[in-house]
């Protein structure tokens, strides 16, 4: 890497508004990258310190979020093939169809299990970390990160979405992800109602064109002066779970340090466009531009093509759920991992197979926060570099530094 050339995130330098629940997510972001770079020994690395906003107890949050981070360096697998050259192999395909999907896993052999006489990859239950033959990192799992407190908070304040589920309910769209059969029926002994809400910034479908306008998505409203009862209630439920949408953010700040930056500098440009886009960037605490959640589903086999990219990691979520039943899974990689209450996995879900099992009798809230990178262009900024981890390692330094001189 030369010094004298810029990078991406050079150009990640304006503050954030601390009247914005960003700030909050900003400061534990700090103190993560912080408390990291000291408990991995990076060089340069000063000691770690938390900013006042963050209680005593939160901060014990984020300290095993990192611990857990540290724990997954120390248990790591390496694939024997690139991310790079795995992605343009996939091209367009979304995963449905099982014989490219074969084709491609013989190319692209996936992890084998240590465990003898066990076939179908490695099936975790530790923090983990997963490069490729490069040294990218391609997945990181974290079991149980969230307390239960923060969980409890979550899963309770969802019943805010419970209107924008209902408008968003099983079959109510022809897309796959509204399908019947990947929803459980029970609906009048369930605390939140099946369906799938979708908050964020994004171009209009089919106008992804230089200069065209950005918008707040619907189940978030466009205009405070106007907003429906659900989307009332979905910029309440934001308020409500700022904790669990900064640990989110912390641990992509962690496993791409850049993606952050880069995120949390296109959210402050976004908000210099318009009144509405500010207004709604007030109360969104998620380093990301978009937010899944989704109600009581299990998740087929896909990938999301039309969301993220190669050089994004999507954080992911579970909350509830059967805790010996519920298993998320990477077939391309070979990786499964028991999915139980408050665990996050990063990974670009882009370019990985991913699916997750039923929960046939505990109800489960699943988030998933991504990025549009078309936000990001549009803000005229560059997509981030893939995070191997010297280079994880440099741009903590260069970042903790930078905060410091605030």
């Amino acid at each position: 890497m030369d010094p004298a050339l810029p990078q991406p995130v050079d150009f990640a330098t304006s503050p954030v508004d601390p009247a914005w629940q960003l700030a909050f997510t900003d400061a534990t972001v700090c103190y993560a990258q912080e408390l990291f770079a000291s408990r991995m020994a990076i060089p340069g690395a000063p000691g770690p310190r938390a900013s006042e906003v963050l209680e005593l107890d939160f901060r014990l949050e984020i300290q095993h979020l990192v611990n857990l981070y540290v724990r997954a360096h120390r248990n790591k697998y390496t694939l024997p093939w690139s991310c790079e050259a795995y992605n343009a192999y996939v091209g367009g395909q979304d995963g449905t169809k099982t014989a490219f999907e074969d084709a491609l896993s013989v190319h692209f052999p996936p992890l084998e299990s240590v465990v003898e006489g066990e076939t179908g990859g490695v099936i975790e239950t530790r923090p983990s970390l997963i490069v490729d033959k490069y040294g990218v990192i391609v997945l990181a799992f974290l079991p149980g990160v969230i307390g239960h407190s923060i969980q409890a908070d979550a899963f309770h304040s969802t019943h805010l979405l419970n209107p924008t589920f209902e408008l968003n309910g099983p079959d109510s769209s022809p897309t796959w992800r509204l399908a019947g059969q990947t929803y459980r029926r029970d609906v009048d002994s369930l605390y939140l109602s099946p369906g799938l809400a979708t908050l964020g910034f994004l171009h209009s479908t089919g106008h992804k064109t230089p200069g065209k306008k950005i918008h707040v998505g619907r189940d978030l409203g466009s205009s405070g002066t106007n907003l429906t009862r659900s989307q009332q209630d979905a910029r309440r439920w934001l308020t409500r779970n700022t904790k669990t949408a900064a640990l989110m953010s912390a641990f992509s700040a962690l496993v791409s340090p850049e993606q952050y930056a880069l995120a949390r500098e296109g959210l402050v440009r976004l908000a210099r466009r318009s009144d509405t886009l500010r207004e709604a960037l007030e109360s969104w605490p998620f380093a990301f531009t978009s937010l899944a959640a989704v109600s009581n589903r299990s998740t087929g086999v896909h990938r999301d093509r039309k969301s993220g990219g190669n050089n994004f990691y999507d954080v992911m979520t579970t909350i509830g759920g059967d805790p010996d039943v519920v298993q998320i899974k990477f077939r391309g990689i070979g990786f499964s991992a028991r999915y139980t209450s408050g665990s996050m996995v990063a990974a670009s879900c882009h370019t990985h197979l991913h699916s997750v099992a039923a929960s046939p009798n505990v109800e489960r809230l699943a988030l998933a926060a991504y990025m549009k990178p078309t936000v990001l262009l549009e803000m005229g900024l560059d997509m981030p570099r893939l995070p191997t981890i010297p280079l994880v390692k440099d741009l903590l330094i260069r970042q903790i530094l930078a905060h410091r001189r605030i």
